[in-house]
This record gives C-alpha cells, sequence and structure tokens, in this order.
C-alpha cells in the first residue's frame, strides 16, 4: 500500500481481499476462510454505489433443511406483519388527514 496525501489510499488487489477477509473474520468466519483460499473478482456495481466480490468455489451453507425453511418463513411473516402495521398507519394518518381537511374547509364555509 502506498500513500499519496492524507486523502488517497492506494490498496492491491491482494491487500483489498485481505481486508475484506478481516471484516468478515468478525462474524462471518466461514466466509472469510473461503475467500481467503479461492480467487475472486472485485469491481463497482453498474449504479456505482455498491462494490461486488465474486468469489471462486463452493461453499456447503447447508441448503434448504426443514429448520431453515421454517427460519425464513417466520422472518418472512414478521415482515409481512411489520408491512400491515405500516400500512395500516399510513392509513390511519391519511384518515386524520382527511378529517382534519374536512374540519378546515367548514370553518372556511363559515367566515365566508
Amino acid at each position: 500500500m502506498k500513500t499519496t496525501s492524507l486523502k488517497t489510499i492506494y490498496l492491491t488487489a491482494d491487500e483489498l481481499k485481505q481486508a475484506i477477509v478481516e471484516y468478515l473474520e468478525k462474524e462471518h468466519e466461514e466466509l472469510a476462510q473461503h475467500l481467503h483460499n479461492n480467487e475472486c473478482d472485485m469491481v463497482w456495481g453498474q449504479d456505482g454505489k455498491e462494490f461486488l466480490v465474486s468469489i471462486d468455489g463452493e461453499i456447503d451453507d447447508g441448503g434448504n433443511t426443514p429448520e431453515r425453511v421454517e427460519e425464513q418463513m417466520e422472518w418472512l411473516n414478521k415482515i409481512a406483519k411489520q408491512k400491515e402495521v405500516e400500512s395500516a398507519a399510513v392509513k390511519a394518518a391519511q384518515k386524520v388527514a382527511e378529517q382534519h381537511s374536512k374540519a378546515f374547509e367548514k370553518l372556511a364555509e363559515n367566515e365566508e
């Protein structure tokens, strides 16, 4: 790594890969080891907002066991309920806004 100023850092592909491995080791040890052991390609996404790391090789993530499917269903149901609550809250806020709008219209009519 070389530094040309306090604002610019140049990393080689290997240095960047090592930094990603060390970051992943904090919470995803198996994935970190897989990245360390395999070649990878790194590119910016089309919109330039995401950095993509495509790792060669295969990793056994356990597949879709009945327990994992059940966990995923619970998670999806939780999200669905949250969306329902958000939707209900939006509808309630819209109803209150409509009621206030009608009240303001009546006040305006009475002042005329």
